[in-house]
């Protein structure tokens, strides 16, 4: 047998008999075609917008005769921008719409109440007008749901030590708390058998009524109530705290938008208590990292039983040592703390309790201050338990201090290089020391002296410093904007 095309064109007999006419036809299946489009009243407001718009009016009408400005396309009534390759909707400047826009890009499920950058990227990825993030930022920072955290509810489990971080306020009800349960716990982990909570029982008690009634369950579940049940509370809170400090910009204003990946990085260590990862007690593996592409793959999987096995092993191990933390932990509460053992010319780093330092006039919470200031040299031994420590003058304090406000200061070791570029020289003009100016944080009045507040490139917060208007010559356009995003006229 021998295989020979032949062009369809020529094939006619088969082709023929393959479409007999009394061969049954099937019935006719409809499709129905859905496709999403601005509704026809949003597109008549956005054209009349851009025909009373002073900026955008006379390219619209460019557009309707022919002429298409540079960076505008037209199509189907409407404008289109085009920057930097990405084509988006152009907003006027003062249409009804942009509101709906802002709604939809901070404040629908989908969108999550983030801050302004989040929201920006929502934004900006479709639409745009002039001005688009200024008005962004001031409708997040205005939002009465965005900008009144100032609390986070912390939720622990007591085995695993699994935590997630919720933004919250300080008055939060019982009501608020099992809401924001429901939302971000219930979801991922089920109902547990018991709550312990730092707050009064009236308050647990009604926490469990409101989740009962959103879960419409009719079963009495009892409340536990153990303020000092292991110190769990307040040794989570304190983690959260040192993590927030690490990472917090020096307004305080985006530790809410930090609590998703620093809750990740609690998860992801492993605890000292348990001996394992809370991430792994809970799901029995790690999470991916950017890291895990340098190791070489695991291409076997692991039968149920074996999982249910190992999983059970793991967390008999950390029940055991969560006991063994808990027995070592009430033996050294009884045992008086050891003083350290300093010497002249150590590096040490001072507790910032009760020191003033001139950026704490922009720090709206106390407890997210720097807990150590430093590091700084012990220059003398004042007495059996004081050193005198070379403090920097912009202090302004005493510099003999007690032991017990100092704390070793550990440098990283050479063979894990520099992790921070030491403090920059001064550059000398006219003969006189002159530092770089990285940011202007804030301007007072004081003693008929107009001022701002400096931080130093290179230096810590602690530098930062109130220069007189008349000392910042060489700074006089970093001043002037400055000025101008205040709306200061002087």
């Amino acid at each position: 047998m021998e295989f020979k095309y032949e062009p369809g064109v020529e094939n006619i007999v088969p082709d023929t008999l393959s479409r007999r006419p009394d061969y049954p036809n099937p019935d006719p299946i409809e499709l129905h075609n859905l496709s999403l489009s601005l509704s026809s009243d949003v597109r008549d407001q956005l054209v009349q917008d851009y025909e009373n718009d002073p900026r955008l009016g006379p390219i619209y009408k460019g557009c309707l005769e022919g002429k298409v400005a540079n960076g505008y396309r037209f199509e189907n009534n409407l404008r289109y921008y085009t920057r930097r390759g990405t084509t988006t909707l152009a907003i006027p400047r003062k249409s009804s719409i942009r509101l709906t826009l802002l709604r939809d890009a901070h404040h629908s499920t989908t969108a999550g109440h983030f801050g302004f950058q989040k929201t920006f990227d929502n934004l900006r990825r479709f639409v745009y007008w002039p001005h688009i993030a200024n008005d962004t930022q001031t409708y997040v920072a205005t939002c009465d749901k965005s900008r009144n955290f100032n609390a986070v509810t912390v939720f622990v489990d007591k085995l695993t030590k699994l935590a997630h971080f919720v933004p919250s306020t300080t008055t939060a009800t019982a009501l608020d708390v099992a809401h924001q349960f429901f939302d971000n716990i219930f979801k991922l982990h089920g109902l547990p058998t018991s709550i312990i909570s730092d707050r009064d029982t009236r308050f647990t008690s009604r926490f469990w009524q409101e989740l009962h009634r959103m879960l419409d369950v009719k079963l009495a579940l009892s409340t536990a109530y153990h303020p000092q049940t292991d110190g769990q509370t307040e040794v989570m809170n304190k983690t959260l705290k040192t993590m927030l400090r690490a990472f917090i910009d020096n307004k305080q204003s985006n530790w809410d938008q930090l609590l998703p990946s620093l809750e990740f990085a609690y998860n992801n260590a492993v605890n000292a208590s348990t001996g394992f990862s809370p991430f792994f007690l809970n799901s029995g593996q790690h999470p991916r990292l950017p890291a895990a592409l340098l190791s070489v793959p695991n291409s076997t999987v692991p039968t149920v039983d074996t999982f249910l096995n190992d999983q059970a092993t793991t967390l008999t191990l950390a029940q055991d040592a969560l006991q063994r933390a808990q027995d070592h932990q009430e033996e050294q509460a009884n045992k008086r703390r050891r003083d350290h053992t300093f010497k002249v010319g150590d590096q040490v780093l001072l507790r910032a309790t009760n020191i003033t330092i001139p950026a704490d006039s922009i720090s709206p919470a106390d407890k997210l201050r720097p807990q150590y200031l430093g590091p700084f040299t012990l220059l003398e031994q004042h007495s059996p338990v004081s050193f005198r420590v070379e403090v920097p003058p912009f202090y302004k304090i005493h510099d003999v201090f007690h032991v017990d406000v100092l704390r070793p200061y550990l440098p990283s070791p050479e063979s894990l290089g520099s992790r921070s570029a030491a403090p920059p020289d001064p550059t000398i003009i006219d003969g006189a020391d002159e530092y770089e100016v990285d940011e202007i944080l804030k301007y007072r009045k004081y003693r008929r002296q107009h001022q701002f507040l400096l931080s130093w490139k290179g230096y810590g917060r602690e530098a930062d410093e109130w220069i007189p208007l008349s000392n910042l010559d060489h700074s006089a356009e970093m001043v002037a904007a400055f000025k101008q995003q205040r709306g200061l006229s002087f």
